[in-house]
């Protein structure tokens, strides 16, 4: 297999495969989404599953092939590093690795499409349906993650959430990590809810699963993922620590959550931080530094440059407080591009996808307080911690992602791998809400 061609220009985006073993490929992992509507009994979600779930994926297979032929957006060359991580595995004596360009955190991501190039030949257009697969993926496993616990209408709302966000779709035609980051950061949450929820023990091993992947692909998501585990031990510790009487039990109480909760989550976000500050040169960085001097030196760098652009114009930000670029870059991870800054089609798609995140975030809050706060539905105690967890954890990530993320295109990227958290939280809400007014209707209607 020649692989000159990475030679001669790296990173190469006119590389193209073998058309007809690409959309043979990208129809056999159609069929696969297809045949797992056979698991569901009733022939009416088996129709409605196929639709969504395939539907979606096979408009992202129309997409990829039209951008990739016909250029109508801009190909990136990021998909290239899977290819390049082909030639790693065929020569992998090698003792300088393509000068030291292809990152080891593309590993997982070469791992999983390893099989398909293996199969189908080496192409970037089967990178990137692997990766429109994978964010297909997500939205299927959730859906029989969720449904024997929660119900039909459950598992279809998660389906439809994480299948149509915008940013599933766009990313489909790119070869960034963040789809398979997609995928593990939807088992992960799944697998807690489950672990949570049930008495099996079977979740843990999709926990162990996802946590080693993030871990190798984006270390420094590690302390987020651990962020819900904590909240839900420390409610419950709480809970336990009001209902004893004897102060022994407190005191031991409270050394315990110490010990399991708070000693963890400060060793976790050490490490994140860690991981963080080694990834954009600042070792040993505070934070306040990371947001004045290197994310501004990381600004000047970027500001300007692709179809991400800026979230603040340049002259606001030299002009403000740390406090204040942080605060406006966190909203800038929400609210993306700022209505001023929508000036091409891919920032169109940004502002579809922040609207998506927008609509999400409010009709949680409102639907948590007009029928959770209020006691007019009572989910129990266990449920509502679930929400609230995963809830709590995207604010978290999003203040978080605020500290060094500046520029509109990365911010897009970076909070996909964070959406879930609200996707599912809304979804359990929004389910439970219909569902409790679907049993009320003649008391509703009275």
């Amino acid at each position: 297999m020649d692989f000159s061609f990475f030679y001669t220009d790296f990173p190469s985006t006119a590389y193209t495969g073998d058309f007809f073993r690409s959309l043979l490929m990208g129809l056999s992992l159609l069929l696969f989404i297809f045949l797992l509507s056979l698991f569901i009994k009733d022939r009416k979600q088996q129709f409605y599953f196929a639709l969504i779930a395939g539907g979606i994926f096979a408009f992202k297979i129309l997409i990829i092939f039209l951008n990739e032929h016909y250029r109508i957006l801009p190909r990136k060359p990021a998909g290239n590093f899977v290819l390049w991580f082909y030639w790693y595995a065929e020569n992998y004596s090698a003792t300088r690795i393509l000068e030291g360009r292809v990152q080891p955190t593309f590993l997982v991501q070469f791992l999983v499409n390893y099989p398909f190039i293996y199969l189908f030949g080496i192409a970037r257009e089967n990178v990137l349906l692997v990766n429109g697969f994978f964010t297909s993926m997500a939205a299927v496993y959730a859906f029989f993650g969720l449904k024997n616990i929660f119900g039909s209408l459950t598992a279809f709302l998660v389906l439809i959430f994480l299948t149509f966000y915008p940013a599933a779709i766009n990313f489909s035609m790119f070869g960034l990590r963040d789809p398979v980051i997609y995928l593990f950061m939807t088992m992960n949450i799944v697998s807690l809810i489950r672990l949570y929820l049930t008495k099996s023990y079977l979740p843990l091993f999709g926990i162990v699963f996802s946590v080693l992947a993030i871990f190798s692909m984006r270390p420094e998501l590690f302390a987020f993922l651990f962020a819900p585990y904590g909240f839900l031990i420390l409610w419950g510790l709480i809970s336990y620590y009001k209902n004893t009487k004897t102060i022994n039990n407190k005191l031991l109480l409270m050394v315990g959550s110490f010990v399991v909760v708070i000693l963890p989550g400060l060793m976790a976000a050490y490490l994140a931080y860690g991981f963080v500050t080694a990834n954009i040169g600042a070792v040993g960085a505070s934070p306040v530094d990371i947001v004045t001097t290197y994310a501004s030196n990381r600004y000047d760098r970027e500001a300007g440059i692709g179809d991400g652009s800026h979230i603040v114009p340049p002259n606001i930000y030299h002009a403000i407080p740390w406090y204040a670029r942080w605060g406006l870059q966190a909203l800038g991870m929400i609210i993306l591009p700022f209505p001023w800054l929508i000036t091409s089609v891919p920032k169109v798609f940004a502002a579809v996808d922040s609207f998506f995140i927008i609509l999400m975030i409010v009709g949680f809050w409102w639907l948590r307080k007009k029928y959770l706060v209020t006691g007019l539905i009572n989910v129990g105690l266990k449920r509502e911690r679930i929400f609230m967890a995963l809830f709590i954890t995207f604010f978290t990530s999003v203040g978080v992602m605020g500290f060094i993320v500046n520029n509109a295109g990365n911010a897009f990227r970076m909070r996909m791998a964070i959406f879930p958290y609200i996707a599912i939280s809304t979804a359990l809400l929004l389910a439970t809400v219909i569902e409790y007014r679907q049993k009320n209707k003649n008391k509703l209607s009275a």
